[in-house]
């Protein structure tokens, strides 16, 4: 029977609550990091201060329904978490709230979910 223990680790029932949770940022910080950004990417960014500008608030597109809160899909530019590593991913503006998701998914009953992320840029989606 095949099992992920290695002889140096336990076995994932055996661990603390402390480790669970460990393991649980650790593999949401690995969802999160997104694609590495190439040298030639020619996607044309729009920087991000903290907090954003007025300005920078009126260029973040709105979502096609007057009632949506949410900005269409965009891609965010972030560092991946623990690294100086720029990361590319897909995320949503929240209007309201005036944060930034990451790790959208699109699931069939139309539901997205997502983390709360600083981010450094974003560009629409072509």
């Amino acid at each position: 029977m095949a099992t992920d223990v290695s002889v140096k680790s336990k076995h994932p029932r055996n661990f603390t609550a402390e480790e669970r949770r460990e393991r649980f940022l650790a593999s949401t910080a690995k969802a999160l990091a997104g694609k590495p950004i190439g040298a030639g990417d020619s996607t044309a960014w729009h920087e991000v201060n903290e907090p954003l500008t007025s300005r920078q608030r009126k260029l973040i597109p709105h979502a096609l329904r007057e009632s949506d809160r949410y900005s269409p899909l965009l891609w965010l530019k972030l560092l991946e978490p623990g690294t100086d590593r720029v990361v590319r991913c897909k995320g949503r503006y929240d209007h309201i709230n005036g944060t930034w998701f990451a790790g959208v998914s699109d699931v069939e009953n139309g539901d997205d979910s997502g983390f709360a992320v600083s981010v450094i840029a974003w560009a629409p989606m072509n």
